[in-house]
């Protein structure tokens, strides 16, 4: 007997730890990592609808993954294909949550429905407050039409068979004026050299300001609620404010909106380790969190509670290895070890593996910086000579997995003592 919507939505999100949806990030390789260190669910990186709309759904046999593609120069036959998305299903069946960035109804769920046989539920990115996204009436802009959001809900909830979800941040006047200003800009001619937004910069919402913040952000969610998400994610920021500033994590506005909905309710921003999920949880006992800097600062956090977090290195390793049995893209792989050295103020230039590191220009190369034998990595996975073996897909790593093999270089030259200029 299949499950029911509901019974799914509480199975997806009902006091979770969940990996949040992170553009380069979270791929393959650091979803499945996720998954076996324990996360309940993961979240796709946001595709665009548009995007969607022109991928084929295709069978990887030699990596035992299901690739959605598109021809990058748009010709059928072509021989240069970009995987759009790539899914383990043994690994990722029963905890996938596609997320996808739109402004339109109909093509939301047109792009949903090219992918529905593969993922468990769906979720509308209503968070994203960088221009690219705002400009086009997608991200933080849909906070500002609530109509259009709620329209996109339904129409998503009524044709489809899998829960719908929704991402946010909190709402608030002074970031509404500048979402706008971003969406009247749209259509003008650019110029041909705009000067680059620091987006590390953001303007903190004044304690003032705050309790209208919560109420207009109460009121967007039930607006959701009422519509048909199953449930909502709150980043716990202004789309005004950036990592810099602190998430607004005080006890009486977590407790305001999460009692305002009937829906599981998902804390993010600024859960790094287990203390900072204990510190949640002992204000919200059943609500579920997600980890997003957290998770790529060590992606171990997933771990059950008592068991030690894995050191860098370790970490580093598994997630290359992944890289290297799914094939990933060369690219985001570089940027996920980037992001977890920096998070671990592993980046000075004295650093020799970070130095190596960002002179890196093929995985081999990312391996070799922290010298370890992609060869050898391929072998551990079943990658070699285009032969794929059978993988265990409900192992889950334990500490006696990242014992170094004979052929394996031992990792111990990444200095834990170096810190961030």
């Amino acid at each position: 007997m299949s499950e029911s919507v509901a019974d799914v939505s509480m199975r997806l999100y009902k006091k979770k730890m969940i990996l949040a949806p992170m553009v380069r990030a979270c791929t393959l390789p650091l979803r499945v990592s996720a998954i076996k260190h324990g996360a309940d669910t993961v979240y796709t990186e946001e595709i665009v609808d548009h995007k969607l709309l022109r991928v084929k759904r295709e069978v990887n046999k030699e990596l035992g993954t299901i690739d959605y593609v598109h021809d990058v120069n748009g010709k059928k036959n072509s021989m240069r294909k970009h995987c759009v998305l790539r899914i383990h299903p043994e690994t990722e069946k029963g905890r996938l949550i596609l997320q996808i960035g739109t402004s339109d109804a109909v093509r939301a769920l047109k792009a949903t429905q090219i992918a529905i046989k593969d993922i468990d539920a769906v979720d509308l990115n209503m968070c994203c407050p960088k221009h690219f996204s705002v400009h086009s009436g997608m991200g933080v802009a849909l906070t500002r039409k609530p109509e259009i959001a709620s329209d996109i809900i339904k129409t998503l909830r009524r044709n489809l068979n899998i829960p719908v979800s929704c991402k946010i941040r909190m709402l608030d006047e002074e970031s509404g004026k500048q979402i706008e200003q971003m969406m009247k800009d749209r259509g003008k001619k650019k110029k041909k050299k705009r000067k680059r937004q620091n987006t590390d910069n953001g303007t903190y919402l004044s304690p003032s300001k705050l309790p209208s913040a919560l109420r207009d952000t109460r009121e967007f969610i039930r607006n959701m609620e009422a519509a048909g998400a199953c449930a909502v994610a709150v980043h716990m920021r202004t789309a005004s404010e950036r990592r810099k500033q602190r998430a607004h994590l005080e006890t009486d506005s977590l407790k305001f909106l999460s009692e305002s909905v009937k829906i599981p309710f998902i804390v993010n921003g600024d859960v790094f380790t287990r203390d900072d999920l204990k510190r949640v949880r002992e204000i919200l006992p059943d609500c579920s969190v997600m980890f997003a800097r957290g998770a790529l600062r060590n992606v171990s956090v997933f771990r059950k509670e008592g068991s030690p977090e894995l050191p860098v290195p370790k970490v580093i390793e598994e997630y290359l290895t992944q890289c290297i049995r799914f094939d990933n893209v060369y690219g985001n792989s570089k940027y996920v070890v980037q992001e977890t050295m920096k998070l671990n103020k592993l980046c000075d230039n004295k650093n020799k593996n970070w130095k190596a590191l960002m002179e890196a220009r093929t995985v081999d190369e990312i391996c070799a910086a922290f010298d370890l034998n992609a060869d050898t990595l391929r072998k551990r996975c079943g990658r070699f000579g285009g032969v794929v073996r059978e993988y265990e897909a409900n192992h889950v790593y334990s500490d006696d997995y990242f014992k170094e093999e004979a052929s394996v270089v031992s990792t111990s030259s990444v200095s834990t003592k170096t810190k961030c200029e």
